[in-house]
């Protein structure tokens, strides 16, 4: 599948329409995405029932998380809006880069240990950074400094390049990995979460500018 979305990127608009290709991304990245949210599901719950493990990954999505989802995700976008008109694209792109940097950093360990397996547990047991209080909890590994050296070169290589098929590919990595952590709890939950951000996407592109104004000043691999 990662192939085929190789092949689609590399595809101009001109020989498969725009929205075809809107269309064959989206649903390759969620199929993609379901299928490993299924994997890491499975092998969570192998921990926890088989070999007696907690847990720290097993998270469903609740109705109240359903509902408070557009809300955050529209305090984000007005919080974006506001620093782009007062401070400019270019502080807002950069803050947005260092983002993506921090948050690949946790995909690029998720594939390395989808490819190699416990080959790397070594790297990932001696931790450089323990904070574990009441409300706040920081883990730094080997492994993980290791993670954000390489999606820094990433992230490096693409605003040297400024490449759209790059900046692509680091996008369906980014979205296939936040899709295989979400576990929906129930249908109704899904329906009211989709539903929401129906209602959500209608206002912010078709009732303000917002959205629009968002999308054309961030010059960053999210926009997929």
């Amino acid at each position: 599948m990662l192939v085929v979305l190789t092949l689609i990127t590399y595809i101009d608009h001109k020989l498969l329409p725009l929205h075809l290709n809107v269309t064959a991304f989206s649903l390759a990245i969620i199929i993609i995405g379901s299928f490993r949210s299924l994997e890491v599901m499975v092998c969570e719950f192998k921990q926890v029932f088989i070999k007696g493990v907690k847990s720290e990954h097993i998270e469903s999505v609740s109705a109240k998380d359903a509902a408070a989802f557009p809300i955050i995700a529209g305090c984000m976008l007005c919080g974006l809006y506001a620093l782009i008109k007062y401070f400019g694209k270019d502080s807002v792109n950069y803050f947005l880069m260092f983002y993506i940097a921090l948050g690949s950093s946790a995909g690029i360990k998720t594939l390395l240990n989808a490819i190699v397996g416990d080959s790397l547990n070594s790297l990932d047991e001696t931790k450089l950074i323990n904070i574990d209080t009441k409300y706040f909890k920081l883990e730094v590994t080997i492994l993980d400094i290791i993670c954000l050296l390489l999606s820094g070169v990433m992230v490096a290589i693409y605003v040297v390049s400024k490449s759209w098929i790059y900046n692509n590919i680091l996008s369906i990595f980014f979205c296939i990995h936040a899709l295989q952590f979400i576990f929906l709890g129930n249908f109704k939950n899904g329906f009211l979460l989709l539903v929401l951000l129906f209602a959500y996407d209608i206002f912010f592109v078709f009732g303000t500018d917002i959205m629009i104004t968002v999308a054309k000043n961030i010059d960053a691999p999210i926009k997929l």
